[in-house]
């Protein structure tokens, strides 16, 4: 008998690596959902088999 196993990542996204160096807002395009404002990093998790689709928005 074989256990299922889920994983799942911890995603760092630095936004400097985009090279944003100012305050961004970020929206989940699948949920249509804003998630929020953030300035250096963004932290998500990310289920086996999952994705996400953000847009960013500079202001």
């Amino acid at each position: 008998m074989s256990a299922k196993r889920t994983w799942n990542l911890d995603y760092k996204l630095k936004l400097k690596k985009l090279g944003v160096n100012r305050e961004v807002t970020l929206r989940d395009l699948w949920r249509q959902t804003d998630i929020g404002k953030f300035n250096n990093m963004f932290t998500t998790r990310i289920p086996s088999h999952g994705v996400k689709l953000l847009k960013v928005f500079l202001k």
